[in-house]
């Protein structure tokens, strides 16, 4: 995809390789991702969801230069897309819809929100995360892949249980769930709070669902999954 991208170069090979390299990085955190090769042609979802996907890469080693060069960059792209140089209502693959502006806002406040909790502002990281919470619950459901590459639900999930408070992380993901039913990394992190909880069923139950999701999935390239109490989903056999 890569390769066709930098040789058709139209906005619908850059959205898709934008969207794909967004996925593969929320999906393996970050391991061997794809090269960019955003233009300033790319419709602003892709370019946000690329953007957010980096910064979120950053985030989790821990580079906080980057995330903040992320959120710059996606900030400018949306400045530009919400200003109505490249809007308009065909809903083709140069235009960009008062929707695509949303979940590039979505994904900018979810951005913003890594980069204050990396500076240890908690309640400024939260408050940004209610933000992205309530736009993204305002939105139609999708059809296969979550438009929003890191459903937010699902990253406010993570950073509760970074911040030690499961129960409110365990609300959150089945908020995910609600959305995006039987998505992995939600689960696994619906898992881990209940671990945190002492829930000893629902870890076996959810548990037992992300391995059955991944029971015929390529042995090679099927990446493992933290669930809870010290499990590692990857194949169904794998599973205990």
């Amino acid at each position: 995809m890569t390769r066709y991208a930098e040789e058709c170069g139209s906005a619908r090979a850059l959205w898709y390789h934008a969207a794909m390299r967004a996925a593969w990085i929320v999906e393996t955190a970050g391991r061997d991702a794809p090269a960019e090769i955003l233009l300033e042609e790319t419709l602003v979802t892709g370019a946000a969801a690329d953007l957010f996907a980096t910064g979120y890469a950053a985030w989790l080693d821990g580079k906080t230069e980057k995330i903040q060069d992320a959120a710059n960059r996606l900030a400018g792209r949306h400045g530009v897309a919400a200003s109505g140089h490249l809007c308009g209502q065909t809903g083709g693959y140069e235009d960009t819809s008062q929707q695509d502006l949303i979940v590039s806002d979505v994904l900018q406040n979810s951005l913003r929100a890594l980069i204050e909790l990396a500076g240890g502002r908690t309640d400024a990281a939260l408050a940004l995360l209610d933000e992205a919470t309530t736009a993204e619950e305002a939105l139609p459901l999708e059809f296969g892949p979550p438009i929003i590459v890191k459903p937010s639900h699902e990253l406010y999930g993570d950073v509760l249980l970074k911040l030690g408070r499961p129960e409110q992380a365990w609300a959150q993901y089945e908020k995910a769930l609600a959305r995006a039913p039987r998505r992995s990394l939600s689960l696994a992190g619906l898992a881990r709070a209940a671990s945190s909880l002492g829930d000893s069923a629902t870890v076996a139950k959810t548990c037992a669902e992300l391995a059955s999701i991944r029971g015929a999935a390529d042995e090679s390239v099927s990446r493992p999954v933290p669930c809870g109490d010290g499990v590692v989903v990857g194949r169904a056999s794998q599973a205990r």
